[in-house]
């Protein structure tokens, strides 16, 4: 064999392979999962994120027939994919802001980071609803066609879930008067809130 050939073969073994190929969305992502990847929660997360963790896990062994067990993100082997679960606020390892988390109650997000899948809710509720959403991913389209999603619950009920495409910061039109879902702290102008009195008044209106 030609030397340069047995170079170029070398040099390939020694080249690292991402733990997690590039995806085209949730869906993609979910169905990559393996025994490799961990189900993580925050150290300081609420406890209903562990109800959370447990749906992820018996959802995905349903569906994938992967063996995954939950754990603590003290624990965790910062190198491995990871399955993150909660608030910002008590999961470190999720890559968002804690002070500035922009979405309201009946809100949460399911996104790809990198080689890791954050399903994160504004209450242990709103983070449970979205891990129903992976546990039960193939009865959800959209999860097809997007990398980052928003769960929305109409009613409180923890199984009423509904998926939009989560807006990037780039779409958002500040100044334009209405305060979208995830705008709260880009544009502070947009989603002020005012009473029905100053509303009323900024109108015109008469008593």
């Amino acid at each position: 064999m030609n030397k340069s050939y047995l170079w170029v073969f070398f040099l390939i073994i020694l080249i690292p392979i991402p733990a997690h190929a590039a995806v085209d969305s949730i869906y993609d992502y979910i169905k990559k999962i393996d025994n490799q990847y961990a189900v993580v929660v925050g150290l300081n997360g609420k406890s209903g994120d562990s109800f959370a963790a447990t749906d992820v896990v018996i959802g995905l062994q349903r569906q994938l027939h992967v063996d995954l067990e939950p754990t603590i993100e003290s624990l965790i082997n910062p190198n491995v994919n990871k399955i993150l679960i909660g608030h910002p606020c008590g999961n470190s390892l999720i890559n968002m802001a804690c002070e500035e988390w922009p979405y309201e109650n009946g809100e949460a997000i399911i996104k790809i980071d990198g080689g890791d899948l954050i399903i994160a809710g504004t209450t242990v509720d709103d983070t449970q609803r979205a891990a129903k959403v992976v546990a039960n991913f193939k009865a959800y389209p959209l999860l097809k066609e997007e990398k980052e999603v928003l769960v929305i619950s109409f009613s409180g009920d923890i199984d009423d879930a509904t998926l939009l495409p989560l807006k990037k910061e780039y779409q958002f039109v500040c100044g334009d008067g209405a305060c979208d879902t995830g705008e709260k702290y880009l544009c502070p102008i947009d989603c002020e809130q005012k009473s029905c009195f100053l509303l009323c008044q900024e109108k015109e209106f008469n008593a």
